[in-house]
């Protein structure tokens, strides 16, 4: 745990290691968590900081992860503004600082307590886009909107991702369509 530390998050930038998550109610939070600005030299001082001279397979490994991630990403992207109409660089266009993308990697040890803990606690994701990759335990869960508004889990699928619109990229579509919907009704009158 004192190596991990080593790499740990400072109270003015939340990247890095930790351990704990905001209080998400009555459950206590149960998670590691890695959260990195996506770009090589952040992998790599982060790296460097846990590792010391030992670091280049992490930061290695770490790298490719993050490019191909970022081409799945961007391939996505180009996909859903194809499926919705759009010109295919509608949303890849504006991503071109990598540094501002940001990965994040979460853990959930065994628990010695699991009847009070919660790996993840309800939210939403804040992000653009997640891409989930989850392990054979589980443990996803969406709301579905209806009359009883009610959790589902998502079975993990072995190799393959989880693909999630975050609460940015929802607002920045509903933005665009609406916009887009506007403007086609202000043409047509």
């Amino acid at each position: 745990m004192d190596q991990k530390l080593k790499g740990g998050r400072s109270a003015n930038l939340p990247l890095g290691y930790f351990a704990t998550n905001p209080d998400y109610g009555q459950n206590l939070p149960w998670a590691e968590i890695i959260q990195l600005l996506q770009s090589p030299q952040h992998a790599t001082g982060f790296a460097k900081k846990i590792l010391g001279d030992q670091h280049q397979p992490f930061s290695k490994s770490m790298i490719e992860y993050m490019e191909s991630l970022d081409k799945l990403g961007l391939k996505i992207f180009e996909m859903l503004a194809r499926g919705l109409g759009l010109e295919d660089d509608f949303f890849t266009k504006n991503f071109e600082v990598k540094e501002e993308t940001i990965i994040r990697i979460n853990r959930y040890p065994p628990c010695p307590l699991p009847e009070k803990c919660l790996g993840l606690g309800s939210h939403s994701d804040p992000h653009t886009l997640t891409i989930l990759l989850q392990d054979e335990v589980g443990g996803l869960q969406v709301l579905k909107d209806g009359e009883n508004n009610q959790w589902v889990g998502i079975r993990p699928v072995p190799n393959s991702f989880v693909i999630n619109i975050g609460d940015t990229l929802e607002v920045r579509l509903s933005l665009s369509l609406s916009l887009s919907l506007s403007l086609s009704l202000s043409l047509i009158i």
